[in-house]
Formats: structure tokens, C-alpha cells, sequence
């Protein structure tokens, strides 16, 4: 639908030529030649002079002295007209069909050609020009700023890797030196008993040889009827063939010592539990890559976030009170004293949660109650929180999510202790492994959990299986079901089962 203006060349010379308000509703499209500032129309030459005859008492204006400054934007209601007013009550701009029909009662419209006189002379455009400049400036500062968080996050990276690829390095000439020794020593026992196989054999070859040769100087006797002589030889070999006797048992009480490799224990159950070489983690003085706000705006920001209410699905974070006490006192939260305010000693410094963990472990400790072990913060307050303290060095952040618990009365609940799953493949039923899920988790996610755990690629095929007696298997079908609704609970056994490759299943149903 057309608009009510034309325009030649608008991004150079900014010429408009508003077309004739009531010829255009005719079908007709003619330049105007006049304005009326009552009406806030445009007419041409014909039209504004049969409006001048019928409404004398409105001021018109030539073409020479019409508004020229005109907003080019159609209506939002009606596209075929112009944007022409602004009113401030409702904040909304429109043409000259709102402004009669739906704007009669509004006190505060402006005609827009008016209202944007000498705009650029203002108070509130030179304000908003100065904030702007300060934006970018602020900017701009903040460029140098990136950029040189930019080099020392490469530089920390080429650290890191150094380092990762040393402890390689270190690993690698670890086993090799391990596995020498090992070989060296198996070398060893090889050489040793071989040694005394060989001399056994030796031995054996000559008892041979020698008991062959009494045999036939016995039967050469024989033959030659020298009976004297061969009572002598066997007298002589009687007591030779004992002691040919004696040294048979010798050999034959030798006996190989059986042996087996066994890999060291400790070895096996890092490999077995996925024990990680090492975690990357975050120094205490690390400084920030944003600015930290001054106390009063921290403590406005956490407190509006303290106020969220609970949805379903979403993540909050588990922070120690004693930590949270500190940080409260410190932003003046609660405290009627606030003496301490915005001081540096009362700085909670690095957000630590180990009051709550298990010594020497990253595990919640049993039966922690909320307010007075731990707080819980949504997602976004943790991150500004983070972003502005950090966290201890070697620890990590403990999200959880808002489940929905209760058969007939539903209620929200951020769910702080996790369900621990034992998850084997069904190939290899000795390998048990232990993961941590939320009751709102997925089949889908815990196939997705199982598959990276044994290393099962993508486009197998798989089953689940949930395993609730020693022989009684219940197949995990509906993959959208949670881990609750499927009926799951804490310390179950779920068998992963890979379809063999004729197509079969090792598994019958």
C-alpha cells in the first residue's frame, strides 16, 4: 500500500514531497501545495483551497512554509498514512486517524514536526549524546581491558597444555621405567629356570648315556659267557645305579614356579573409577575480568534474586551459610550494624564450601539443613556472585535442580542431595561404576551418562535395563520419562545392553 510522501535521492539530499491526504483516499496521488495546522494535514492546491473556504478560521500554510521534517514511518494501525504524533502518557506514536478516533481524550499529544524543533538543542538529546559518549569510551577503555584478558587467557592456556603434556611426559616415562623393572625381573626368573632346566636336562642326558653304557658291557659279559667278570660289573653297577637312582629323583623334584602378572591395585581402581589425572583449577588471585560493583548494588541485586520463586526444571546453587553470613555482614544485608560495611577486612574473599563437604572429599555431608548449613541462590545470582568473589581454589560449583515432588499435593523443591545410580554394561557385570543424577533427569540423559561412561559409540544400539532383583530385569523404554517417574530410586543397578552384531540381543526378553 502506498505511502504518503515521495522522495528523490532521500539518503543524499533528503527531499520529500508529501502527496494530497484527501486525493489519495480518491485513488489519487498529487504533490501538496498546503498545509492546515488544525487539522495537521497535507492538501494540494484544489483540495486547500476548498478546505481554506469551509474552515477559514484554521491556520494554513503555503508549500513554502509547510512542515518539511516529517516522519517517513507508516501508522502502525493503518500503513496508508504517516506517523504524524506523539503522546507522551501513552508513549505511543500514530497518524491522524488514531489521534481522532482512539487519542481524543489524551492531554498530552504532540504534533511530531513540533515536538522535534530545534530537537538536537535539548536538554535531553545533549544528555543522551554525552551518555552515549560515555558508553563508548567506557568501551573502549574496557577493549584494552579484553585484550589484555585475551593474552593472559593464552598465555594461561600454553601453561596449562605445558603443563598437561609434561604430566604426560612424567606418566609415560613413569610406565615405561615400571614396565622395565617388571620385564627385567621376569627376564630374570626366565633365565634362572631355564638355566636349571637346561642343566636337568644335561644331567638327564648323561644318565642316559652312562646307564646305556652298563647295560651293554652287562650284555657283552653275557655274550662272552664271563660270568666272573659279570658278577664283578654287577656288583660294581649295583652300587652305581643308585646313585644314578638318587640323582633321577633330583631332577625330578625340580618344579616350575607358577606366576601371573597382577597389575597394582591402586592402579586398577583409578582406571576402574575414571579417577582424573588432575582438574583445572581457578587461583585466588585471579583477578576478575568485570568490575565489582560497590556493596549497596551487590546487596540490591542478590536481594531481588533471593526473591525469585521456584520453577520447575531451573538450577539453583548450593553456597555454605557461614560463607554467605560473611558476605551479608560485609554488603550491610541484614546487619543493624553496618560499621563494617564496604570494608576490606569484613571481605568474605573466595567463596568456600567446605564446612559443608565431607573431610578430604567434594561430597556433601549427610543431612546438612537449608539456613543454617547452606543457602541457595539461583543461577544467575551465583554467577555474578562467582564473578565477583570466585571460588576456592580445588573446588567446584554444586548446581541443582527445582524438581516437583508429592503423588497428590505437588510442591517445589531445590533438590540438594543427588541420586548415586550403579551403572554397569551388561558385557562386563564386575564393572560397576557410581554416578550422582537428579531425580529430574532423563533415560535419555542417563543412556547419553552410560554410553560416554563404557565407551559405547553413538549409533549402537542399545537397551536399559533396570535391574531391581538379583535375577528380575525391567526394561527402560520410555526415554522422555525422569528417572522418578520411571520409578527409579537411590543405589539401583541399571545394565546397559549392546545389540550383537547378527542383529540379536544377548539379553531375552
Amino acid at each position: 500500500m502506498a505511502s504518503n510522501y515521495a522522495t528523490e535521492d532521500l539518503d543524499s539530499d533528503e527531499i520529500v514531497e508529501m502527496y494530497c491526504e484527501l486525493c489519495k483516499k480518491k485513488g489519487k496521488h498529487r504533490i501538496a501545495d498546503g498545509f492546515c495546522v488544525n487539522c495537521v494535514k497535507y492538501f494540494c492546491k484544489k483540495c486547500l483551497s476548498y478546505h481554506t473556504d469551509f474552515l477559514p478560521d484554521h491556520v494554513h500554510k503555503d508549500k513554502t512554509n509547510m512542515p518539511q521534517d516529517v516522519c517517513l514511518n507508516p501508522c502502525p494501525s493503518h500503513s496508508e498514512d504517516i506517523i504524524k504524533f506523539y503522546c507522551s502518557s501513552c508513549n505511543m506514536f500514530f497518524c491522524s486517524e488514531c489521534k481522532k478516533n482512539g487519542h481524543k481524550e489524551c492531554k498530552n499529544v504532540h504534533h511530531l514536526p513540533e515536538l522535534v524543533k530545534d530537537l538536537e538543542k535539548g536538554t535531553e538529546f545533549l544528555n543522551l549524546r554525552q551518555n552515549l559518549d560515555v558508553v563508548v569510551e567506557e568501551s573502549q577503555k574496557h577493549v584494552s581491558v579484553l585484550s589484555e584478558a585475551k593474552k593472559s587467557m593464552e598465555a594461561m592456556c600454553s601453561v596449562a597444555l605445558s603443563e598437561i603434556d609434561s604430566l604426560r611426559d612424567q606418566l609415560i616415562e613413569y610406565i615405561n621405567r615400571s614396565v622395565g623393572t617388571i620385564k627385567s625381573d621376569l627376564k630374570s626368573i626366565e633365565n634362572a629356570e631355564m638355566k636349571t632346566i637346561q642343566d636337568n636336562c644335561s644331567k638327564l642326558s648323561a644318565l642316559i648315556s652312562e646307564t646305556s653304557s652298563m647295560k651293554s658291557k652287562m650284555e657283552q659279559k653275557v655274550r662272552e659267557c664271563k660270568r666272573c667278570e659279570l658278577f664283578m660289573a654287577m656288583k660294581d653297577m649295583q652300587t652305581k645305579q643308585k646313585a644314578l637312582q638318587q640323582n633321577v629323583l633330583e631332577v625330578k623334584r625340580h618344579k616350575l614356579r607358577d606366576f601371573v602378572f597382577e597389575a597394582n591395585s591402586s592402579i586398577k581402581s583409578l582406571m576402574k573409577n575414571h579417577i582424573p589425572l588432575g582438574n583445572l583449577v581457578f587461583k585466588q588471585n585471579s583477578k576478575p575480568t568485570v568490575e565489582v560493583p560497590d556493596v549497596n548494588t551487590q546487596k540490591s541485586f542478590v536481594g531481588n534474586q533471593l526473591q525469585k520463586p521456584l520453577i520447575k526444571g531451573e538450577t539453583w546453587y548450593i553456597i555454605d551459610v557461614k560463607w554467605f553470613k560473611q558476605w551479608k555482614s560485609y554488603v550491610g544485608y541484614e546487619s543493624l550494624d553496618h560499621f563494617n560495611v564496604g570494608e576490606e577486612s569484613a571481605n568474605p574473599g573466595p567463596i568456600d564450601n567446605t564446612p559443608i563437604f565431607q573431610e578430604g572429599t567434594d561430597k556433601l555431608k549427610e543431612h546438612l539443613i537449608d539456613d543454617l548449613d547452606y543457602g541457595l541462590v539461583p543461577e544467575e545470582c551465583w554467577q555474578m556472585l562467582l564473578s565477583w568473589y570466585g571460588l576456592l581454589e580445588g573446588q567446584k560449583p554444586l548446581p541443582r535442580k527445582v524438581i516437583e515432588q508429592g503423588t497428590y499435593s505437588k510442591s517445589l523443591k531445590v533438590e540438594v542431595y543427588l541420586w548415586h545410580l550403579k551403572i554397569y554394561d551388561d558385557s562386563n557385570p564386575d564393572d560397576v561404576i557410581t554416578k550422582h543424577f537428579s531425580r529430574s533427569d532423563t533415560i535419555c540423559k542417563l543412556e547419553e551418562v552410560m554410553r560416554r561412561e563404557f565407551s559405547i559409540p553413538s549409533d549402537k544400539e542399545v537397551r536399559l535395563w533396570n535391574r531391581f532383583m538379583t535375577n528380575m530385569y525391567e526394561q527402560l523404554t520410555k526415554k522422555h520419562y525422569t528417572l522418578q517417574d520411571a520409578g527409579l530410586y537411590q543405589g539401583q543397578f541399571i545394565v546397559i545392553e549392546q545389540k550383537n552384531p547378527d542383529g540379536s540381543w544377548p539379553r531375552k526378553n
